[in-house]
């Protein structure tokens, strides 16, 4: 699937992250749509510069946020 990443970051190896990242965003928050876990991965590869380690770990934070405002009904 085609996620949009600027050329710098569209390798085979990124697009595998992504698929994974999703797949794993879904599986993990409360009420996170497919779009929104695109977003996230996405957003977290670009800004980390291709880090995927450091990638997983803005995608992790961005989970428990996300969790955490809809336990508390935002």
């Amino acid at each position: 699937m085609p996620y949009g990443l600027p050329k710098n970051l569209e390798t085979d190896t990124n697009k595998k992250w992504m698929e994974e990242c999703v797949e794993s965003v879904i599986m993990r928050g409360n009420n996170i749509e497919k779009e929104q876990a695109i977003a996230i991965c996405k957003r977290q590869l670009i800004d980390k510069q291709g880090n995927k380690t450091r990638a997983n770990i803005g995608v992790l934070n961005k989970i428990l946020e996300a969790n955490s405002e809809n336990r508390r009904g935002k």
